[in-house]
């Protein structure tokens, strides 16, 4: 298998995922940037998606959300580009779980 075999093969895997996930209205997906949001605007043009997305950094105004609107309930989904997560998605979480415990 070619690597462009397998990139062609690994997106539309991950486009048949996030249609599943885009589908249901309480699901929101955290593209984080530069390259998460890039990534989910080229599915969505080649691909037809649409649905909730954002990213990370307008995750304040969804915690603001969630705590003025306690019945408003939403399940997140992390996307980025990266094959291995570190730092970044560690902070991320870190962020998300905090908030909801408040």
């Amino acid at each position: 298998m070619t690597d462009y075999t397998l990139f062609d093969f690994s997106i539309g895997l991950f486009a048949e995922r996030m249609k599943k996930v885009l589908i249901d209205k309480d699901n929101i997906v955290v593209a984080l940037s530069r390259k998460g949001p890039r990534l989910l605007e080229s599915l969505f043009k080649h691909e037809e998606l649409s649905g909730n997305v954002i990213s990370e950094h307008a995750l304040p105004f969804l915690f603001y959300k969630l705590l003025v609107n306690p019945q408003f309930n939403c399940n997140l989904y992390i996307v980025d580009d990266a094959i291995y997560y570190g730092s970044t998605v560690n902070a991320l979480i870190d962020e998300i779980q905090e908030s909801i415990v408040r």
